[in-house]
């Protein structure tokens, strides 16, 4: 009963956070969400002592899963947050190890890369500035996060491009599995159905009998369940929820850290290319200039003006961020460089640091208020219900206390889809038949949330238990299927002795044929092209395998193919081919992902990695899910 246990904790926890959230202007609405219990700043991993957050992964993962319309749990029950870890990992091994041989990476690098990065992003009459700072905001990263983010993938981009830079395949390799692949073959065979032998004896009902039970496990009637479903709409209690003046005042006075606003201040910045040209402008801008002026008069056109933009101090570089905000309003700061540049700046304005009044932020206040009460209402609804569940009371009665929708579903299998009594709640159709083939008959579940914040409960109504079907039922199709497997029995012991004969020239493969609609048929074959209607899948690759002129047969669902392979033609690899080409791509491709492979093993062995696995079962697994 996890839900019951966790449910009040998650009530607690949320208010604290709606209102931290809410003082800086955003709403916390996935109170549903994942990060239960305190396990936010918990390690998901240690790599060489540096820890890797679960929150720091959660917020990779999510923007990932985002894209692809699809939910963490989803993505944990397909494996693929084990890769995303695994693929997180690795990629922090290479910036270690390309920290380790220090792989430089020039600045005029980085800076190309950010101007690539934002090109898309600026609109007509938009300064490289400004879209930056757009292009940030929509990431959700600060200036220096984004070159140490671009320093350190490039860093790790040159070294995985030294070592799949090493990797060569000779032409004549190539040329050779290119001949190979072209060989052409020719093969004679004769086709025996299993159903022109003569059907076998009928065995007694006895020896039928017999032969069934080895196959009985093949004829099991799934078993079978029903139940009874009862939802709860929560939603409904917020509009009976009242939240006083007083109560507003009290959760501001309580939370006053958080709707504390930075300094800011509102930034006129240049980057120039050389140091020369920053000087210049500040020289030009100290003595009375406006900066757009000062950067024409240095340069003779205004392209490395950016504009004024407002700063907090921590969405700046650090390089430009303490000399900015040690200084006055009116001060020219500069020329400072980084990697985009060489800046000037003029401080035009200054906020101080202040507090947002009540006025302000009552009515998120007062939304948060209304929000934690109806869930905590909730909580004493919820936990009333499974009391009484508990205690053996029927849901019908509950139901009808508790305003609960009663849904009936009929008999239904476990692996049963697109039950029509559940096409209402489809999207947790399969969350529903799980909780009912684990619920003992007659007994009723706890409660569990649904996608779209309701809640149920079921009862399982009854079992009928998986049984095999009666001999006397399918002794028909049992008999079909014994006379089926005799001939092909039958048919693999004649072929046997057949290919024995051939081999030793006893027999022609035409004396074969002779009780068969077609004679011998000619085909041809090359690994290069696909099977000719002719053959079988298995009779193609088996005879593409096989020795000139030795006879040998191949076994299909029908019947059995008996041949030889009456020629082989060498293939040709010509330089201009271009399958030759796509071979020896294909080769270096495969021998690069091998290299890099063995180095990352190489890398995982080198630095100590832990990884918390039950951590990632606990916030994205079945036990996270059963409280979701």
């Amino acid at each position: 009963m996890i839900l019951r246990h966790m449910r009040k904790g998650i009530f607690s926890a949320m208010f604290l956070g709606l209102l931290v959230m809410g003082g800086v202007g955003l709403v916390l609405t996935d109170w549903n969400g994942m990060f239960r219990g305190g396990i936010t700043n918990t390690d998901l991993a240690v790599i060489d002592g540096e820890p890797l957050k679960i929150a720091e992964f959660d917020q990779s993962v999510r923007r990932v899963l985002r894209a692809q319309n699809m939910n963490p749990a989803q993505a944990y029950e397909q494996g693929l947050l084990s890769s995303f870890l695994q693929s997180e990992i690795l990629n922090r091994l290479f910036i270690r190890e390309s920290s380790r041989l220090g792989l430089a990476v020039d600045d005029k690098f980085v800076a190309q890369k950010i101007q690539n990065l934002i090109t898309p992003f600026t609109g007509e009459g938009e300064s490289p500035k400004e879209a930056l700072a757009r292009f940030l905001q929509m990431q959700g990263m600060s200036e220096a996060g984004l070159v140490a983010k671009l320093r350190s993938e490039i860093s790790t981009s040159l070294l995985k491009t030294t070592l799949v830079q090493s990797s060569y395949i000779p032409s004549q390799l190539a040329q050779d599995i290119q001949k190979f692949k072209n060989e052409e073959r020719t093969v004679e065979t004769v086709f025996l159905t299993n159903a022109s032998l003569p059907a076998p004896k009928t065995p007694d009902d006895e020896s039928l009998k017999t032969y069934y039970e080895t196959i009985s496990s093949q004829y099991i009637i799934p078993e079978t369940r029903s139940a009874t479903i009862a939802l709860l709409d929560p939603k409904g209690l917020l509009d009976g929820v009242e939240v006083s003046d007083a109560e507003i005042k009290t959760a501001y006075e309580e939370a006053i850290e958080s709707y504390k606003l930075p300094e800011q201040r509102v930034l006129d910045q240049a980057v120039l290319s050389s140091e020369s040209q920053a000087k210049t402008v500040v020289e030009k801008a100290k003595t009375g200039s406006d900066l757009e002026s000062a950067v024409k008069s240095a340069t003779g056109n205004t392209k490395a003006y950016s504009g004024k933009s407002s700063f907090q101090k921590d969405g700046l570089m650090k390089e430009i961020s303490e000399p900015v905000f040690a200084a006055k309003s009116g001060d020219v700061v500069g020329p400072i460089q980084t990697p985009l540049g060489w800046h000037v700046l003029l401080v035009k304005e200054i906020t101080p640091e202040s507090t947002q009044p009540l006025e302000k932020v009552s009515d998120q206040i007062r939304k948060d208020l209304m929000q934690n009460k109806s869930s905590e209402q909730v909580y004493a609804l919820t936990s009333q219900i499974e009391d009484r569940l508990a205690g053996g009371e029927g849901l019908e009665s509950l139901a009808k206390e508790y305003k609960l929708t009663l849904i009936s579903v009929p008999s239904f299998r476990k692996d049963s889809k697109n039950i029509p009594s559940l096409k209402p709640l489809a999207s947790s159709e399969e969350a529903i038949i799980n909780s009912a083939f684990i619920t003992p008959q007659g007994e009723t579940s706890g409660l569990n949330d649904l996608q779209d914040g309701r809640l149920y409960t079921l009862r399982t109504d009854n079992v009928t238990p998986e049984k095999i079907k009666d001999f006397k039922d399918v002794r028909s199709e049992i008999l079909e299927r014994w006379t089926r497997e005799e001939r092909a029995k039958a048919n693999l012991a004649q072929v046997q002795t057949f290919v024995e004969d051939l081999n030793a020239g006893k027999i022609k493969l035409e004396k074969i044929s002779a009780g068969t609609p077609k004679g011998p048929v000619t085909s041809k074959i090359s690994r290069s092209k696909e099977p000719p209607k002719t053959l079988s899948e298995d009779a193609y690759r088996r005879f593409l395998s096989t020795n000139a002129e030795e006879y040998a047969f191949a076994v299909s669902a029908d019947g059995i193919t008996i041949g030889r392979v009456t020629s082989i033609k060498l293939g040709e690899a010509s330089s201009e081919d271009k399958a030759l080409s796509a071979t020896k791509d294909g080769l270096l491709a495969d021998l690069k992902q091998d290299n890099l492979v063995t180095y990352m093993e190489s890398l995982q062995n080198k630095y100590k990695v832990k990884i918390n696995e039950s951590l990632l079962k606990r916030a994205y697994g079945q036990a996270g899910t059963e409280a979701e």
